[in-house]
């Protein structure tokens, strides 16, 4: 999910700017209300609401403790024994992050309900990204998670919980095996289960047993992986939020509401920034258009879409951002979007070099 993209074109990006701040904006009551327009009218009303259906999601907690808050809480925590008002604090700490279970519940419900295609949450230590059946190529229920540690991934498998390092180099691993693992037992060693306790077996890959990485992503597959992972994922969660050590309440973005999520919209700036032509010293007027997010892969692909048939041409910069101590791995999901059959018929090429897209019309 990228935080802020950058649109730039040589058609003005003026009619994006007339976006209101929630669902009975000023553009959605204008659409409504306007009757007896001629066709160009309409058209450039139904871009406007085609427009802000995109600038839109569902959160929670809608706004994220502030640092000093954190520390309050933290304080009083500390001192929860010996005080009834530090106790009382504490509670209320309780009651946000139980609250915030039963959000993350119900997203989830949806989520297995293909009521919503995907979902993220971010915590401090890593983020993950839920997408349904519909919304992958295997038609599986799957799990991404952005960054994981090797203390991590090593209390996933005694959980029993599988995964795939989809970033694991194979190389070193085949390296690492043809020493001393003849083909039959590299063959074993993919699926080998070894009982620690009666009742209780882990599941062991060969990329797990060889598992040298500090920081990878990791993928979860299949319905029932999911719901151990999100059991794991709420008493870890709990868990660490007991101990307070100053860590944030995860935060929940959804484009289908849910239970106590607040509706936002992305920040929206346009501009106009003078350039100069490569091939002449004539200056050139380019609009640009700025969008905060955060930004959801099909908002991109609904925008690029729209755009195709209101800008002449126009480029698309992303920027990401990298939280103080919260690791953010850019993910392959927006490049799967950009498949043929995301693509409308009216591009005839879309690139990608160096963190931009371009588009280029039918001559």
């Amino acid at each position: 999910m990228k935080v802020r993209a950058t649109f730039r074109s040589k058609t003005s990006f003026a009619w994006c700017s007339e976006i209101g701040t929630d669902v009975k904006s000023k553009a959605y009551q204008c659409f409504l209300a306007r009757e007896g327009e001629d066709e160009n009218d309409k058209l450039e009303d139904a871009n406007l609401l085609n427009f802000e259906k995109n600038m839109f999601y569902y959160t929670y907690p809608s706004n994220p403790l502030p640092d000093y808050l954190l520390n309050f809480y933290q304080q009083h925590f500390e001192k929860s024994e010996k005080n009834m008002m530090d106790k009382k604090i504490c509670e209320d700490w309780k009651e946000k992050i139980e609250e915030w279970a039963v959000s993350f519940d119900s997203i989830f419900m949806l989520y297995l309900n293909n009521q919503c295609n995907y979902f993220y949450c971010f915590f401090k230590e890593f983020a993950l990204l839920c997408l349904s059946p519909r919304s992958t190529l295997c038609n599986e229920f799957q799990m991404i998670m952005n960054c994981s540690s090797k203390k991590l991934r090593e209390t996933l498998i005694t959980k029993g919980i599988p995964f795939v390092m989809p970033l694991f180099k194979k190389q070193q691993v085949a390296t690492s095996l043809e020493k001393n693992q003849n083909e039959g037992q590299e063959l074993q060693e993919l699926q080998e289960i070894s009982k620690k306790a009666p009742g209780q077996a882990n599941f062991t890959t060969r990329e797990s047993k060889l598992d040298f990485q500090e920081e990878t992503t990791l993928l979860f597959e299949g319905k029932e992986t999911l719901l151990k992972m999100v059991k794991f994922f709420k008493e870890y969660v709990l868990k660490k939020s007991s101990e307070m050590p100053n860590s944030q309440i995860p935060v929940i973005y959804s484009r289908a509401p849910f239970l106590n999520s607040s509706l936002k919209n992305i920040k929206i700036e346009t501009s106009q920034i003078l350039t100069s032509n490569d091939q002449s010293s004539v200056q050139e007027i380019l609009h640009t258009l700025a969008l905060e997010g955060p930004l959801f892969p099909e908002v991109v692909i609904n925008l690029c879409n729209l755009f195709c048939t209101t800008q002449s041409e126009f480029t698309v910069t992303f920027i990401k951002k990298k939280q103080p101590g919260t690791p953010y791995h850019d993910t392959l999901i927006f490049n799967n979007s950009l498949s043929l059959s995301h693509t409308p018929p009216t591009i005839k090429t879309l690139t990608f070099q160096e963190g931009q897209y371009k588009y280029q019309p039918f001559t």
